[in-house]
């Protein structure tokens, strides 16, 4: 996506962008405590700030006040209340929440053009590149503008043609630390693939990606030798856009996903259908998702 045309277009991607996901458990709390620690010290720091002023207005008005009478005040009687203490200064903030450590390197960062390579390989005969984007958006003049994990663009296929999609995801840190490697199949693919994933532990927001919706007009889970859930494969219709999609966990905690929709459009809904289904089916859509040569990039 390259542009946001209103505000609606910027709210509808944002749905869509995080509507698979689920906050991890720790994020409410901490995210509670920070706002109240910041309130009390806005609260605090205005409660002072009012406190100063009144006192230079005081001390402004008095002396006007008395004229030049200059004698000193008595002294508090003994049935005089306390004088009340000066307020005290505010004791630091406790420590913020651990930063959580950024994503390690790994297969999530193949460069976009190796992307591009590795899909013209592995597309099915009929099935052709027609556009595809290599480069990110937003970078400061002067900065790298190649792509990495990442590649969308347009296919043609003999039913017409439609955009496509292609993400890696890296692991997601801030619910668990880095798994250890465990391969698993998933049994034989359809296609070019080999029909072999890897995956492993996952974080509770990668387990949330993978989950059927009630939006889906269709979900299918993708299971492993052991029974365990790896993966989807759905299709939506979303603002009159057909979209087919594969999510796949893959190694190292990390996760793949995989678009194909029926309009030309950078989003769904926008442009009219330029063809009646996706230039890839589902069956090929999850061949391809499950070649390992997605996984296979080392930094």
């Amino acid at each position: 996506m390259t542009h946001l045309d209103d505000g609606a277009d910027l709210r509808a991607v944002m749905e869509r962008s995080v509507r698979d996901l689920a906050a991890p458990d720790h994020c409410g709390p901490a995210a509670i405590a920070s706002g109240r620690r910041t309130r009390t010290r806005r609260r605090l720091a205005v409660s002072l700030t009012g406190v100063a002023t009144v006192a230079a207005v005081a001390a402004l008005t008095l002396p006007t006040l008395g004229g030049s009478d200059t004698t000193t005040p008595e002294a508090p009687m003994a049935s005089d209340p306390t004088p009340a203490p000066s307020p005290a200064t505010p004791s630091p903030a406790p420590d913020s929440p651990t930063q959580v450590p950024p994503a390690p390197q790994g297969w999530w960062d193949m460069p976009s053009t190796q992307m591009l390579g590795h899909l013209r390989q592995l597309l099915p005969e009929g099935v052709t590149v027609v556009t595809a984007d290599t480069t990110i958006e937003g970078v400061e003049p002067g900065e790298d503008t190649a792509g990495h994990g990442s590649l969308s663009g347009i296919l043609s296929a003999g039913t017409g043609s439609g955009s496509f999609q292609i993400l890696m995801w890296p692991p997601d840190l801030t619910t668990t630390g880095l798994p250890e490697p465990s391969t698993t199949n998933t049994g034989e693919g359809s296609g070019q693939g080999s029909g072999v994933t890897t995956a492993t532990a996952q974080s509770a927001s990668m387990q949330s990606r993978i989950k059927c919706r009630a939006y889906h007009d269709s979900c299918e889970p993708i299971t492993n030798t052991d029974g365990e859930q790896v993966g989807r494969v759905s299709a939506t219709t979303e603002r009159g856009t057909l979209l087919y999609e594969v999510t796949l966990l893959g190694a190292n905690g990390g996760g793949l996903n995989f678009t194909a929709m029926n309009s030309s459009g950078e989003k769904p809904g926008y442009e009219q259908p330029s063809a009646e289904v996706p230039p890839l089916s589902l069956d090929q859509l999850l061949a391809l998702a499950e070649d390992p040569v997605w996984t296979g990039f080392r930094p």
